[in-house]
């Protein structure tokens, strides 16, 4: 078990982290189709050219125990989960590739990422509301749902 205070002490290591999965991502990935340029337009990121997708069987975890307990404890990164933003990186799980909700979530994050200015300064909100009240339940997650559904329904 690894404590509140713990885990907000790994946003670092976090960073790190998701800066060396964001660089996979742009390496790797595809760029946004028109339809999903359009998507992330009308969901405020400043710079969709810049974000790639990338498909993968199972959304990787850390390799490094202590996120790994990290990661556990807030339940961020599970065998269930369909996509994960890594700035201006996304990888989304193959059975939810086309799934336009799933990837206008991702989009979301992308502008919570760009509005704070960089992955530590993202992290070092999110992570704290995956904490309390608790993932799913804090208000950026809470936005990028809301956002995604006003968009595809």
């Amino acid at each position: 078990m690894i404590n509140p205070d713990q885990i907000i002490s790994l946003i670092p290591k976090a960073t790190v982290w998701t800066q060396q999965q964001e660089q996979e991502i742009l390496k790797d990935g595809a760029p946004l189709s028109d339809s999903q340029l359009e998507d992330a337009r009308k969901l405020s990121v400043e710079n969709p050219e810049k974000v790639r997708l990338l498909c993968v069987d199972q959304i990787p975890l850390p390799e490094d125990h202590e996120l790994k307990l990290a990661n556990q404890e807030i339940g961020l990164i599970t065998p269930g989960t369909w996509g994960l933003t890594c700035q201006y990186g996304i990888f989304i799980r193959s059975d939810h590739w086309n799934n336009r909700e799933t990837i206008a979530h991702e989009l979301v994050h992308v502008s919570q990422y760009e509005r704070f200015g960089n992955i530590q300064e993202f992290l070092s909100r999110y992570i704290p509301e995956c904490i309390n009240p608790g993932y799913p339940n804090g208000p950026l997650e809470q936005e990028a749902r809301n956002k995604a559904k006003l968009i595809t329904t």
